[in-house]
């Protein structure tokens, strides 16, 4: 955690190269297929290996918008800092609570809408229950209503540290664009 801590400092002044050098992105071929065809896409992730980075590498690497959901950070200051790293390469910084309405007014314009989805969900009424770890773990449904109302296909980023300060993401399909699901079923496979 001490490191990736570190990381995310570093990633205030890290270059394009060293992004790309540090971080590679793997099965990509079928997101960039929706992408090309003019769909947008989901991708969710967790708070695993080094998410900041995998954010600032897709924003170089994919050649597509980027939305990416975060919870504003109490504190200017903060919330300042943490959206000009974020955005550093091209990410567009857009508050949780306001994504579904931007997906729905651009809808025509093929962008990656990015989430880290394993947040737990004490502000919202809202939410999907599964088992994780053995234990009833509330998770947002927002990803399954933005993919559904969207009509988008949704794709896990499995992240990987291949070695310190080095890390593989992989694009792992969830859910087709169009495919119906039961109420959680894009949860529960998440």
């Amino acid at each position: 955690f001490a490191e990736v801590m570190v990381e995310i400092i570093k990633a205030l002044t890290i270059s394009e190269a060293e992004i790309r050098r540090r971080v590679t992105l793997k099965n990509v071929a079928a997101v960039r297929a929706e992408l090309d065809a003019g769909h947008s896409v989901i991708t969710l992730t967790s708070h695993n290996g080094n998410w900041e980075w995998t954010l600032l590498a897709m924003s170089l690497g994919m050649g597509y918008p980027i939305h990416a959901a975060y919870k504003p950070i109490h504190g200017r200051f903060g919330d300042r800092l943490m959206l000009t790293l974020r955005g550093r390469f091209g990410a567009r910084m857009v508050p949780a609570k306001r994504l579904l309405m931007r997906v729905l007014r651009r809808r025509r314009e093929p962008r990656i809408v990015a989430m880290v989805a394993d947040q737990d969900p004490v502000s919202s009424t809202v939410r999907h229950f599964t088992q994780f770890f053995g234990q009833d773990t509330a998770f947002f449904i927002g990803p399954e209503a933005i993919a559904r109302t969207g009509n988008m296909a949704v794709f896990y980023l499995a992240v990987r540290r291949t070695a310190r300060g080095h890390y593989e993401v992989s694009f792992e399909p969830l859910a087709a664009r169009g495919e119906e699901l039961p109420p959680g079923g894009l949860i529960d496979r998440y």
